[in-house]
């Protein structure tokens, strides 16, 4: 059986709990006052990998050299003007970027059967004084010859400022050039060959001696070149370049037709109008 509580023991705990609900109300009314609290996030920003790197690449057309086809006829000739090239390049700023360059400049070759001989011939008839008098007979002979040109460049270019699209620059820069050369000759040697006919005439016959001169080998030389054009901004990433370019190397040999047979020439420059893309890597 439960015994009621005394009116004593009731009032002690009324008093109790006003005193514990007196306590906690600033407590819950500070607690409802507070702003709530915020834990700020760690903002990463991405890294850009290779920006200002791009790549280039394109073809051009020699309008000038790089080869010497002077004394060979076109019908002996086989020459292509068309070269090409690829780069890397990284933009500075705004004005300024430097490409590796590595080119195709072209081959030449040469393959030729026709000379001639020429000498004296004395014609002594029957009857009458010996006349003399020039003479020049056809000589079959065969020339042969090839080059083929490669190169590689460090460039720099200085973009001149951004007209709408379009972005002008000039450029220079400093390399090799590579020149794998061959060629052989027949000799041709005028020989009196005196012969008795009926007449009693002095001919000319032509000797040839098969590969009497031979050249062959590989040249390693300086190259410059000297460059203006524009860059014209197709997307956000890519540029038609559009220019034109001269190379010289004073010292690169390359073989040649000299006077009816191959030779060596040191020497060579090119002229070229060039067209290409150059896409940004982002």
């Amino acid at each position: 059986m439960t015994r009621p509580l005394s009116k004593s023991r009731t009032k002690l705990a009324l008093v109790i709990l006003s005193t514990l609900a007196a306590a906690l109300a600033p407590a819950a009314a500070l607690s409802a006052d507070m702003d709530p609290i915020y834990v700020d996030e760690q903002v990463v920003t991405p890294v850009e990998f290779g920006s200002g790197w791009y790549l280039r690449g394109g073809v051009g057309y020699s309008f000038h050299g790089p080869f010497d086809t002077g004394g060979i006829r076109s019908s002996d000739l086989d020459f292509t003007p068309i070269n090409g090239s690829v780069a890397v390049g990284y933009q500075y700023n705004e004005y300024l970027r430097g490409e590796l360059e590595f080119g195709y400049l072209g081959s030449m070759s040469f393959d030729s059967n026709a000379a001639r001989c020429s000498g004296i011939s004395t014609f002594t008839p029957n009857v009458g004084p010996v006349v003399v008098g020039p003479d020049t007979i056809g000589c079959e002979g065969h020339d042969v010859g090839e080059n083929e040109m490669w190169n590689g460049l460090v460039n720099g270019y200085v973009d001149l400022g951004q007209y709408g699209a379009f972005k002008p620059y000039v450029g220079a820069g400093l390399g090799l050039v590579y020149n794998n050369y061959s060629g052989d000759s027949d000799q041709r040697i005028c020989t009196d060959a005196t012969t008795v006919d009926g007449t009693g005439t002095t001919d000319f016959v032509c000797d040839i001696q098969p590969d009497a001169r031979s050249v062959s080998g590989k040249s390693y030389a300086f190259l410059w070149q000297l460059s203006a054009g524009f860059g014209y901004q197709l997307t956000e990433n890519t540029t038609l370049d559009v220019g034109y370019r001269y190379l010289s190397s004073p010292n690169v040999l390359q073989v040649v037709n000299n006077a009816g047979g191959v030779d060596t020439k040191e020497g060579m420059d090119v002229q070229q109008v060039r067209v290409g893309l150059r896409y940004a890597i982002w």
